[in-house]
């Protein structure tokens, strides 16, 4: 975590000017168990982007999604886990 202000201002400089390497983060989180993904506001341009990269993914957004919604498909998910 960055907590100084000219730390943080350095990394959003860095991630500004990298490529997003979307589908390889979602790929390796999927590898490392990760099931669920929630965005948060505005929009559902990450929740479609995680969709077509790893399908086997839920992707779902608070925008469109009730925290109740997002709660619910967790459980299932952990449910069919075990």
């Amino acid at each position: 975590m960055l907590w100084k202000p000219d730390q943080i201002a350095d990394d959003l400089v860095r991630n500004m000017a990298c490529r997003t390497q979307w589908r390889e983060a979602v790929e390796s989180a999927f590898e490392r168990g990760v099931r669920l993904a929630v965005e948060m506001p505005p929009g559902d341009t990450l929740t479609k982007l995680t969709q077509t990269s790893a399908p086997d993914v839920c992707a779902m957004n608070v925008a469109r999604n009730s925290l109740g919604d997002i709660t619910q498909r967790y459980e299932n998910l952990i449910r069919s886990e075990n």
